[in-house]
C-alpha cells in the first residue's frame, strides 16, 4: 500500500480506459481490493452514513421484470463495482484545487475521503465532516444519481485545475471567492432554499457591482440579465435554457424571472409555481 487515495463518493458509471491521468501525478482508476476494504471500514464507521449506500457501489437498477415500470437492485460483479478513486504519492496539497475543479463540471463530483499511507502502511484519513454528511444525508431520500462520466469530464478537470492554480488571486481574487463559496454550498442540503440563494449570491459575486441608491436602471436584476445574455454567448459549454424555459426565448427574459423568484424567496415570500413561476 504505497499510494495515497481519495475516494470519489458518487455512483459513477465510467465509459473509458483507465486508468487516466488527471493532473500530474494524480490517476483516476478503479479502487484495487485493500482500498475497498478500507472504503468499507470507514463508510461503516460514520453512524450517519445509511448502509443502503454500500449497496448503490456493487449494483444496479434495472426495470423490474414483472411490471416493467418499477426497479429492482442487480448485483454486480467485484470487477463491475463503482468504487473510484485518485491516487496519488507524496503530500495531498493539490487536492483541494482537484475539487474545485470537479466542482465545475456539467455533473460535478465529490471527494468523501482522502487515505493517506506512510512508508506502505494506513497512516490517517482527512475528510470534511459538513459536506460528507450532508451529502449521505441528502442520499436518504433520494438525491444521488448515477453520473454517467469518461474521460471528456477527466480532461474538463484538468482544463478547470490549469485555470485555478495559474490565475493571479490578488487579481481575480472575486473568483476564487467564487469558487470556495460554490464549494462550500456543498455544506447545505439540496432540501434548503438557501442553497438557491447561495447560488444566486455566487453569480452576483462575480457580475455585479453595488446598486447606486438613485439609479433605477442599475438593479441586480439589470445587471445579471444583461451580462448573462451576453456571456451566453460566449459560454464553452453552451446554458440550455429551452430545457427548462421553453416558453422564454431570451437568456434576459430567463433571469429576470430567475431575479423575480430570488426576490420573492429572499424577502420571505412564497412561490406561486402555480402563477407567475410555471
Amino acid at each position: 500500500m504505497s499510494e495515497n487515495f481519495c475516494f470519489i463518493v458518487d455512483i459513477i458509471n465510467f465509459k473509458g480506459k483507465l486508468p487516466f491521468e488527471v493532473i500530474p501525478g494524480h490517476w483516476f482508476r478503479k479502487a484495487t481490493t485493500e482500498e475497498i476494504q478500507r472504503i468499507k471500514q470507514e463508510l461503516s464507521n460514520r453512524s450517519s452514513i445509511p448502509d443502503i449506500i454500500f449497496f448503490k457501489y456493487e449494483q444496479k437498477f434495472v426495470p423490474a421484470k414483472e411490471t416493467g415500470s418499477s426497479r429492482q437492485s442487480v448485483p454486480l460483479p467485484p470487477e463491475d463495482w463503482r468504487y473510484y478513486v485518485i491516487s496519488f504519492k507524496g503530500p495531498n496539497d493539490n487536492i483541494m484545487d482537484i475539487e474545485y475543479s470537479a466542482n465545475l463540471l456539467k455533473h460535478d463530483i465529490n471527494i468523501g475521503f482522502t487515505f493517506l499511507s506512510h512508508e506502505g502502511k494506513a497512516f490517517g484519513v482527512l475528510y470534511n465532516l459538513y459536506i460528507l454528511s450532508t451529502f449521505f444525508a441528502d442520499q436518504r431520500i433520494g438525491f444521488q444519481q448515477e453520473i454517467s462520466f469518461g474521460p471528456n469530464e477527466l480532461l474538463e478537470i484538468n482544463t478547470n485545475y490549469n485555470n485555478i492554480t495559474n490565475l493571479d488571486n490578488l487579481w481575480y481574487a472575486n473568483i476564487f471567492r467564487a469558487i470556495s463559496d460554490l464549494h462550500q454550498t456543498k455544506m447545505i442540503t439540496n432540501h434548503s432554499v438557501l442553497k438557491v440563494l447561495s447560488y444566486f449570491s455566487i453569480i452576483e459575486c462575480l457580475l455585479t457591482h453595488v446598486p447606486r441608491p438613485i439609479d433605477t436602471i442599475d438593479s441586480l436584476t439589470r445587471q445579471v440579465s444583461t451580462k448573462m445574455s451576453l456571456l451566453s454567448n460566449l459560454f464553452q459549454r453552451e446554458l440550455d435554457y429551452t430545457l427548462h424555459f421553453p416558453q422564454l426565448q431570451k437568456p434576459e427574459k430567463v433571469w429576470r424571472k430567475l431575479y423575480s423568484y430570488r426576490s420573492t424567496v429572499a424577502h420571505g415570500g412564497e412561490a406561486n409555481f402555480d402563477g407567475d413561476f410555471s
